[in-house]
């Protein structure tokens, strides 16, 4: 641009387009922001936009008389100098748009609103001063019957760091980096060459950088590769061969591929803790009545404390997930979930109330992922929630100790959003080093521990500091929301029990000692815990 710090674009007016079409360019380096823009006209201030606005954000917007309004924004992809930033629209009444990057779609968004038509695709920049700002071969058309306005012979390139990785002894979760294209990526074709076999079979097909393969032998060696293809159905060279081992063990599947109805002999419902009952429908689980707890677990097999429970996720929301060590006529046991794409939970059931344990939210859940739980050991529990394989939270449990019991599945699906899971898998850890480093502190800071009694009580114990030269202990505690300690109690115990608590919120406490001259001496590091909730409502997260 001529002036930085000032909207600069430019639509290519030497060809007319059909209003499905494409501007792609690649950028030269990143900032706010470069791009392009689609469906431009002379003498109408109105198009779409699509650019890239740092290394971590993208974003869709609309031009009109108005001003700019943003419709969609991305924050997933790492964008770097040399990639192609590609703008799709197609279609009037809805408009639909789709942001790429190096060929793979990033961001869509459909235009029911503004349904700009016709125009032309072009190119925008916002410099601000002393970013210099640039980018390079420029290109756009129609979007045709094949996605580009010319024959494309070009190939994708291969994709690369194939990752296979065993989750249970029935199921690998390959991940991979996306291939490029100079027009577009329209998917990947997997591989798979089984135990003892020479050759390579094709065992699915996907959109996306990452795939499950079910329904593998425990204890068996897998090998992998895929390859891309792109609108014109060109296929890229084959990635790097990447192989597995299947866990081996005790444990039990269930792929729910039969007809509509219950789950069936091998499951019981842990009560009262589900509220209502899952079902099988279109092969998959889901409850027979929204809006409630909904439990079931395993009994078709004996397993031992160790064990893990995992599922893959039809689809994300409030909530579903899975529980391990649930037994008969007893009210407890561990459970993980999913709440939201960034949103993941460990929590305990015990007689009747939900303890909150831990929560995570750096992970982003996609429908497909495997969530998985696993519980080992006594005193303490250590449970570990993991994602397609990889841990993505601990917890370890030194108050309740859950022992026994079997794995199973959990779902709240609140009314209409008919939250489904598939691809059961069940069994015992044994000793295939499957448990892990302890990645989160217990809720021990020193000697102060803190312990949830119901939703409206909290226990708290601490060791005695020289007893003869203290006067008394101080317990200040940290509501929900705030940032200051307030004064609770003071005692001469080492003990104490603080009621009236609001349920299902989250409290911190730290033990002020102060010696036999009321001078303070030292303080405890801080605890904290949160108080049971009646149910988990899954609504407030909405």
């Amino acid at each position: 641009m001529d002036v930085e710090n000032s909207h600069n674009y430019a639509f290519w007016s030497a060809d007319s387009f059909s209003e499905d079409q494409y501007s792609q360019v690649t950028m030269v380096n990143i900032g706010n922001f470069s791009g392009v823009i689609v469906r431009a006209k002379a003498g109408v201030d109105e198009f779409y936009l699509g650019f890239v606005g740092s290394d971590h954000t993208y974003s869709i917007y609309v031009r009109t008389a108005s001003g700019y309004t943003d419709l969609a924004d991305g924050f997933t992809e790492t964008w770097s100098p040399g990639d192609i930033i590609r703008l799709e629209a197609s279609g009037s009444g809805p408009v639909d748009l789709t942001l790429l990057r190096n060929g793979t779609p990033v961001l869509t968004y459909t235009d029911s609103t503004y349904n700009i038509t016709g125009g032309s695709p072009g190119i925008g920049i916002f410099s601000p001063s002393g970013s210099n700002l640039r980018v390079d071969n420029w290109e756009g058309g129609d979007l045709g019957m094949l996605g580009v306005l010319l024959p494309e012979t070009q190939e994708p390139s291969a994709p690369g760091n194939l990752v296979a990785t065993a989750i249970g002894v029935s199921q690998v979760h390959l991940s991979w980096t996306a291939s490029t294209d100079n027009v577009r990526i329209t998917g990947y074709l997997l591989e798979r060459q089984d135990p003892g076999s020479a050759n390579f079979v094709q065992v699915g097909t996907t959109t996306g950088t990452s795939y499950n393969d079910t329904n593998l032998d425990a204890g068996s060696a897998y090998s992998y590769r895929l390859r891309a293809t792109d609108a014109a159905q060109n296929l890229s060279d084959y990635s790097a061969v990447a192989s597995v081992t299947t866990q081996a063990g005790v444990a039990a599947t269930d792929g729910f591929n039969r007809a509509d109805g219950d789950l069936g002999s091998n499951w019981a419902k842990p009560v009262p803790a589900s509220e209502q009952t899952l079902v099988i429908v279109n092969n998959q689980v889901t409850p027979d009545i929204e809006g409630a707890h909904c439990d079931a677990y395993w009994i078709g097999n004996t397993f031992s404390q160790d064990q893990y429970s995992q599922v893959r996720i039809s689809n994300v929301g409030p909530w579903n997930g899975v529980i391990v060590r649930a037994q008969p006529a007893i009210d407890r046991f561990y459970m993980a979930f999913v709440f939201g794409p960034n949103d993941y939970r460990l929590y305990l059931r015990k007689d009747g109330l939900y303890y909150s344990l831990s929560t995570g939210n750096t992970e982003t859940w996609v429908p497909g992922d495997v969530i998985r739980l696993e519980a080992a050991g006594l005193s303490p529990v250590q449970l570990t929630l993991l994602r397609n394989g990889n841990p993505v939270l601990t917890y370890t449990d030194t108050t309740e100790n859950l022992v026994g019991g079997s794995p199973g599945i959990g779902i709240y699906s609140p009314a209409g959003d008919h939250l489904a899971i598939d691809d059961w898998g069940g069994g015992n850890l044994g000793g295939l080093g499957i448990l892990l480093p302890h990645m989160q502190a217990p809720s021990v800071r020193g000697n102060l521990v803190a312990t949830a009694l119901g939703v409206s009580q909290v226990k708290l114990t601490w060791a005695a500091a020289d007893k003869g030269h203290v006067r008394r202990y101080e317990v200040q505690r940290q509501d929900p929301g705030s940032t200051s300690f307030v004064h609770v109690r003071t005692t001469t115990r080492t003990s104490y029990t603080d009621t009236g608590l609001a349920a299902g919120s989250s409290y911190s406490y730290r033990v002020l000692v102060r010696d036999a001259k009321g001078s303070l001496k030292k303080y405890s590091g801080v605890a904290s815990v949160t108080t049971a909730s009646p149910r988990i409502n899954p609504r407030t997260a909405r």
